[in-house]
């Protein structure tokens, strides 16, 4: 039920993923909608108003009422250029500038002002002068009073007409600023909400997608972890049959010879079987590191170490297992004394002997050099003539179950280095490899005079619980 929990966790992750991005998407969009929606609007507001044509066209009939009043009193006057045809042009005039004001957007706005019943009424008396002003002769004061009258009040509609839409439109003008400024506000906020909703979906995109790969990486990590830890195990399963094999026939010969064989036989069958068992014992060591590696389990228990002594013991216990091997001891460089944890460090160098030995080929020398780096660290060199490692498998020499290519044939697990530089690294240093395939390898490991603060708490409390 754990892992079935374990496994759709990342799945509900992903659908928490997509809805959040599908939320920024929906939010964007509306966002984008109510900002196009503001600019229409505001486009209307934007479209020109017809009040300024209502007052110029209002102040064009007013000034032409007024100059036909001046022609049709200087006909009465019996001035002889204002005829008769005169009087009908002005006239003729002054009712086309009124009829204007009926027809599309300005009769809209005269409605707006609520003086279209009086413009009409003004309109038709105005157009009831036709007669007298075609009949007016000269010294005609009863006509000419009549024509006054009704053409002063038309000048008189005509100039409140202009004053009120005037006075209107500037009140319009006044609260269309107001929306403006208005529109324009929410359409900054739109906008910056637009802007904000895309950044956070392009923060969603790239944080799923980072998601993604790294999701995709740890999968292919742990295939790869998989693939080596099969190969692994059936590598070790073979090789723990190897001594297995040898231990059961050397016991076999001895119980079926018994007290008939020599003593030098039963030294040579008891020498198969120690080194079975010492064969078997390093494999166990290894598949137990691998366990501890994989846990985490590996801690430090550091304190005073002569290390020189320490990596000669580690060679003395290598002569044992391969008396044919040629160790090379420099180590006069070290350090006096380090602060380490002998029996990890002790494992390391082992490994990094042993190896060093396995690969070399008979009577090659492999050499251990031991030098005091910066600030009183410890530097040691072993140096072999062996196989070498291949350029393009260097950066996975110290990867868990690794082997290269030129391993094949030589047993091992492909543990022991990466427990080298797992010991390495809890002390506070590391371990690197330079080698060329066919002319050998130089491993080197690098401790420094003290363990990390971390590492050394852990490491005090475990010194005092022993103590």
């Amino acid at each position: 039920m754990m892992a079935v929990a374990a496994a759709d966790l990342p799945r509900k992750r992903r659908l928490l993923a997509t809805l959040g991005a599908g939320a920024v998407i929906a939010a964007f969009f509306v966002s984008l909608v109510l900002t196009c929606i503001h600019l229409l609007r505001l486009e209307r507001q934007l479209t020109p108003h017809p009040g300024e044509s209502v007052v110029w066209l209002a102040s064009q009939a007013q000034y032409e009422a007024m100059r036909t009043l001046d022609m049709v009193v200087r006909r009465v006057a019996g001035d002889p250029e204002a005829d008769e045809a005169a009087v009908q042009l002005r006239y003729d005039v002054l009712l086309s500038r009124m009829a204007v004001l009926r027809e599309g957007r300005p009769l809209l706005r005269v409605q707006q002002t609520g003086l279209e019943e009086t413009m009409e009424q003004q309109l038709a008396a105005v157009a009831g002068l036709e007669p007298a002003m075609l009949s007016l002769q000269p010294e005609e004061r009863a006509a000419e009073a009549m024509i006054r009258a009704a053409l002063h009040a038309a000048a008189g509609f005509l100039r409140e007409l202009a004053n009120r839409v005037l006075l209107e439109d500037q009140q319009n003008a006044n609260t269309l600023r107001q929306a403006r400024g208005q529109a324009v506000a929410e359409i900054l906020f739109y906008v910056v909400g637009v802007l904000a909703s895309g950044m956070l979906l392009m923060l969603v995109l790239v944080r799923q997608r980072k998601a993604q790969i790294r999701a995709e990486a740890s999968l292919e990590r742990e295939r790869e972890v998989s693939r080596l830890h099969r190969a692994f195990v059936s590598m070790v399963s073979h090789q723990f049959r190897t001594p297995l094999a040898i231990i059961d026939s050397s016991a076999q010969r001895m119980i079926r010879r018994g007290t008939a064989m020599p003593p030098e036989e039963v030294f040579s069958r008891a020498g198969k079987i120690r080194e079975a068992t010492r064969r078997l014992t390093r494999l166990m060591e290894s598949t137990l590191n691998a366990a501890r590696l994989e846990a985490g389990e590996i801690n430090m228990a550091p304190r005073e170490t002569d290390l020189a002594a320490l990596v000669r013991e580690v060679c003395g216990h290598q002569q044992e297992i391969a008396p044919a091997a040629l160790l090379e001891q420099r180590l006069d460089g070290l350090p006096a004394r380090l602060r380490c944890d002998p029996t990890l460090v002790e494992q390391a160098v082992a490994n990094l002997v042993s190896n060093a030995v396995k690969y070399s080929p008979p009577g090659s020398p492999v050499v251990l050099r031991g030098l005091t780096g910066p600030g009183g660290s410890a530097v040691l060199e072993v140096v072999d003539q062996g196989v070498g490692i291949p350029a393009d498998e260097l950066p996975r020499i110290f990867d868990r179950f690794f082997r290269a290519r030129t391993a094949e044939g030589v047993t091992g697990t492909g543990i022991g280095l990466a427990f080298v530089r797992h010991v390495a690294r809890l002390h506070g240093g590391e371990v690197t490899v330079t080698s060329e395939e066919g002319k050998g390898s130089t491993f080197v490991l690098r401790l420094p005079p003290a363990p990390p603060p971390a590492g050394g708490a852990q490491a005090g409390a475990k010194e005092a619980a022993l103590a």
